[in-house]
């Protein structure tokens, strides 16, 4: 699975938020999970940010962990090119089974990949697949948008890079910004089962929260400005 989005919106927050979803077994903004242990690595932020933003969710959401269910990996100083990191991980899943992997960011992975390039992307792609077939994890990373106003094109083609990173993928979820503040649109766009009805997402610190008042359909556009007047 992919979850795309334009940078800096909570990647990284809402990908928290999912694998503590899944290690207690909680729905993911509004979604119903199946609970399991989760393996995050973190390649981007120090360890005690971390830590920091793990605790602000489950403060926020009341949640609480049992031992084992959540593992993180702390590589914020050791990201390496995926045909050295994948190995190391085959060897830290051995002694469990785990029912998700989240490498994030998934750049980090990237050593001389370009991801403009369909060839090198596939190449990644197939490697993550043939992760999560011998892991029986699901893999979920986030990817950024391209620059520009997206709510022209369709979810899969608003990736940045090559079209493989939306297509090769089972799962293609999208968060785009809607014309309501601080306000996003899910869509979600599985390959073997029913297509998820968008629905709306708003940031309220540390979560992205489900608000089922505003019209997914109402993108954000580029001549969209805010009104200098009330009705």
């Amino acid at each position: 699975m992919v979850l795309g989005a334009s940078s800096k919106i909570g990647k990284t927050w809402t990908l928290i938020n999912l694998a503590i979803s899944i290690a207690s077994g909680q729905p993911w903004l509004g979604l119903n999970t199946t609970k399991g242990k989760v393996l995050y690595l973190n390649f981007e932020l120090a360890d005690d940010e971390m830590q920091e933003r793990i605790e602000a969710v489950k403060i926020a959401r009341c949640i609480i962990l049992e031992d084992g269910q959540l593992d993180v990996w702390n590589l914020s100083e050791h990201s390496a090119p995926y045909d050295v990191i994948l190995p190391a991980i085959y060897e830290r899943i051995k002694s469990k089974e785990y029912s998700a992997i989240v490498p994030d960011p998934i750049y980090c992975m990237y050593g001389d990949l370009d991801e403009n390039s369909a060839g090198d992307v596939s190449d990644l792609m197939n490697k993550l697949r043939t992760l999560a077939n011998k892991s029986k994890a699901a893999v979920v990373f986030a990817h950024h948008f391209s620059k520009g106003n997206q709510s022209g094109k369709e979810s899969q083609d608003r990736i940045s890079g090559s079209g493989v990173w939306g297509r090769a993928v089972d799962t293609n979820v999208s968060i785009t910004a809607h014309e309501a503040e601080n306000a996003y649109t899910l869509e979600a766009t599985p390959r073997g089962f029913r297509k998820i009805p968008p629905f709306v997402i708003k940031w309220e610190y540390p979560l992205m929260v489900r608000v089922d008042g505003l019209n997914p359909g109402k993108l954000k556009t580029a001549i969209c400005k805010k009104p200098a007047f009330t009705d």
